[in-house]
């Protein structure tokens, strides 16, 4: 762009985000009744350190699952000794008791390609013709929330609709395209920022000066998450408009003023209260969780699906 006389805006953040992750293989017996795990961090900043990491465990192919801790600011491990000895620090044991009973098969896998990105290409007077831009080219994320492909795959379903209306070769085309990208990207920067921007040590064009913002964000965002994770396993309605959220079908503030969504999480958030919900108790992060399998629990409520439109609407 440079090279044609352009410059092209770029809005950042920077969290100094870290992920290490390791590759194992599950004993023949079963060792815990999860199928899959996620420890949050402690989001109080002064927590001890080992207590500030994300810790996931997600099952692959062949029995093998990959663990995979994560830090805001706080250094990754980046090798064997350390990554053991961390997952055995963190908030919770099961993490630890997981690992213990499984094979590794690989080394540490460690980056910091994590800095979210977004190149303002739809902000250019006059971009050139018979080029466009897609993928970690226009807008790359925190890989943390797993929406780097899909907003390349919807700028390719944004190419594709256009191409019915417009001629792709045309001088046309970028601008029309980039607009269009835009609107589309704004859903999961909006997610990916919100999130990032609430560390001190964060930089970047789109970092938060107020230090009540910074804290309510930190506070407040894995603690909602976990509400919603628990209120989609019942009330499919709310379930399937969170997916389309994760799926940049609907931006967040969509989800959050749909008056049948608002109404789930209230309906739920009143359950809560009453102990109505089925749902396990919470368990200390310290303490196993309980050998019930509680897998059946998920859409207990039943609803008609929501329809999802063929446009990008």
């Amino acid at each position: 762009m440079r090279d044609l006389g352009l410059e092209v805006e770029e809005l950042t953040l920077d969290a100094k985000v870290g992920y290490s992750s390791r590759i194992y293989q599950l004993p023949d017996e079963p060792i815990s009744w999860w199928k899959f795990m996620t420890v949050f961090p402690e989001t109080h900043p002064k927590a001890p350190e080992s207590q500030q990491y994300i810790c996931i465990v997600f099952p692959i192919e062949n029995n093998c699952i990959v663990a995979m801790m994560g830090s805001w600011g706080l250094p990754a491990p980046s090798d064997v000794e350390s990554f053991e000895r961390l997952a055995r620090e963190t908030r919770s044991t099961e993490f630890g008791r997981v690992l213990d009973a499984s094979k590794p098969l690989t080394g540490v896998h460690h980056t910091r390609s994590t800095r979210n990105v977004w190149r303002r290409f739809d902000r250019l007077s006059a971009p050139p013709p018979g080029f466009i831009a897609v993928g970690d080219a226009v807008c790359a994320f925190n890989p943390i929330y797993a929406q780097g492909m899909s907003a390349a795959a919807v700028s390719g379903l944004v190419v594709e609709q256009l191409m019915h209306c417009i001629d792709p070769c045309s001088a046309e085309f970028p601008a029309a395209f980039y607009a269009e990208q835009a609107r589309v990207l704004q859903r999961p920067w909006s997610l990916a920022v919100s999130r990032d921007s609430g560390y001190d040590h964060a930089q970047g064009t789109e970092t938060i000066t107020g230090g009540l913002r910074k804290n309510v964000l930190r506070r407040l965002t894995w603690p909602a998450f976990q509400f919603l994770a628990e209120a989609i396993w019942q009330d499919s309605v709310v379930d399937a408009h969170f997916n389309r959220v994760l799926n940049i079908q609907e931006s967040l503030a969509d989800f959050l003023t749909n008056p049948r969504v608002l109404a789930g999480l209230g309906l739920y958030g009143a359950k809560k209260l009453l102990r109505l919900t089925g749902m396990p108790p919470p368990v200390p992060a310290h303490r196993p969780p309980p050998d019930t399998d509680y897998s059946a629990l998920r859409g207990l409520a039943r609803h008609e699906p929501v329809s999802v439109p063929e446009s990008l609407e």
